[in-house]
């Protein structure tokens, strides 16, 4: 969603879908702690308002264009199926 809503996303440093979250489209820390994204926040904030803008178009048009609900929700309901025991 923030990609679709043109925002700033800041990722941890679990691998995703490339095509949508990749240096070009996101921002990204390197551990899970609050301090790192803290930092991380305020580096965004600090950023010219284009290079921010440079960033949130590509993952605006990166998601719009990989990005699918139906089939992401589907993957959700495949794991909710599988975390209560019933098959999909």
């Amino acid at each position: 969603e923030p990609l679709l809503a043109r925002k700033p996303l800041i990722m941890g440093p679990l691998e995703y879908d490339r095509d949508l979250f990749n240096p070009d489209t996101v921002w990204t820390t390197k551990s899970r702690s609050a301090e790192e994204l803290a930092a991380k926040m305020a580096e965004v904030l600090r950023l010219p308002e284009e290079a921010i803008r440079r960033k949130t178009e590509k993952g605006f048009f990166a998601a719009a264009e990989h990005a699918d609900l139906n089939k992401e929700a589907a993957k959700i309901e495949r794991l909710y199926a599988v975390f209560e025991g019933v098959t999909v």
